[in-house]
This record gives structure tokens, sequence and C-alpha cells, in this order.
């Protein structure tokens, strides 16, 4: 039988560069039972390379070199029930102290400089009754006033452009205050020194609101701001 290879195995080396692995298990301690940080490299490495539901991820596993590598016996009969009550773990503030130790160590890992962060926020429209209370009427990107949103931020370096975090918001809340959250979170979270100053590159409209609204705040938490087009 012919096995996956080149692919898992340049994945998996990428997440023990980054300690992927064991971040997890610190931020999620299983007491019994295959332990979660493995769990969460097996479905995040098939949703990279060969995205499937998660009944049939135990059949996808079992023809990769993935086994071998991370010792890991996945049944396909109980697969399914593994995949999914690992899931339970992984709680919106685990999710949170993940992302950061995860970008902390992937700064630290590829020696990127934190100086010069591009932040951003856009928004995915849901149609329909029902639904997450995260969704809420707001400024619709979409052209879509009629229909319910959710707003969400991405962080990334700059040269080169790698992800570290993003947040998601409530589809009503203004650009501008996502800002000062961010902020405190590079600081707080990623251990950012007093003086270091930070570079967001934002939208145009977030920029005016962002010197009447939020410069006395972000002067308080010791950083430097510029903003760019």
């Amino acid at each position: 039988m012919t096995v996956e290879y080149g692919t898992v195995k340049a994945l998996h080396a990428l997440a023990e560069r980054v300690g992927l692995i064991d971040i997890v298990n610190k931020a999620a301690p299983k007491r019994n039972g295959l332990p979660v940080g493995e769990l969460a490299f097996i479905m995040a490495a098939n949703r990279l390379l060969d995205p499937r539901p998660k009944y049939t991820i135990a059949e996808w596993y079992q023809r990769t070199y993935m086994p071998e590598i991370i010792g890991i016996d996945l049944p396909p009969d109980s697969a399914y029930q593994t995949l999914t009550r690992c899931l339970d773990y992984l709680t919106d503030d685990v999710q949170i102290e993940i992302e950061m130790a995860l970008a902390g160590k992937v700064m630290e890992s590829f020696h990127l400089k934190s100086k010069s962060l591009i932040y951003d926020v856009t928004s995915t429209f849901a149609e329909g009754e029902g639904g997450a209370e995260i969704l809420q009427y707001g400024y619709s990107r979409d052209h879509r006033p009629d229909c319910r949103q959710v707003n969400y931020s991405l962080c990334v370096t700059m040269e080169p452009t790698v992800p570290l975090f993003h947040q998601t918001f409530p589809g009503n809340t203004v650009d501008s205050k996502t800002v000062k959250e961010t902020m405190v979170r590079f600081k707080d979270k990623l251990g950012l020194g007093y003086y270091e100053t930070v570079t967001h590159t934002i939208d145009p409209a977030v920029q005016a609101l962002l010197l009447v609204i939020a410069i006395i705040g972000l002067i308080a938490l010791a950083y430097g701001f510029v903003s760019k087009k």
C-alpha cells in the first residue's frame, strides 16, 4: 500500500519547530485517553492536506505516514467520537492561550520582528433566523445591511507576512473599538517590551476615528502608534 509521506513529514517538522503539539497539550491537559495536542494536529493536518468530514479522517490517517510519526492509534470505528470529544477541551479561553503562545513561538523561531504588524478587520454575513449571539446587524462591507454578520480581525507580521492571530467580534462592533483590545493582547500575551513600537496598517476609515478615540488609551499602554494606508 502506498502511503503519503512527504507532505505529512514536512508539516509535522514545522509543527515541531513551533512547538504546536506541546503548546496545545499544555493549554488543554487531558488525564486519560489520547492527548489533545496530537489529535488537534491530526485534524489540522487533514484540513490542510485533504479536507474531509471527521468521520472519514481515520481512513485518511491510515493512508499516511503520520501514525509512525506521532505514534497515535486511531481506529476507524471510534475515531469520530475521539476527535469530536477532543474539541470539548478547546474552549474559547484555551484557544486564545494556544494562539498567543503559538504566535510568540513563531516569532521567536523564525526571527520575526514585532515592530511592524499588519492589522485589518473584515466581516461575513449570514442569512436566516436563529444562530449565535455574535451575529448582529452592523456596517456591511458586503452591501447586505438586511443580514446579520460577524466581524473578525487578522494580525500578521510584515515582510515576511506571517499570520499571528485572529479574533472575532459581534457584527455591530465598530472597527476602531477592536484596535485597543488588540494592542492589549500584544502587550499582555506576546510580552512586547515597554518601549516597543507597533505599526499597524488599517482601513482609512478607522484611522481618523483612532486619532480621537484610541490615542489616549494607546499612550497609556506605552505604545507608539503609526497608521498607514
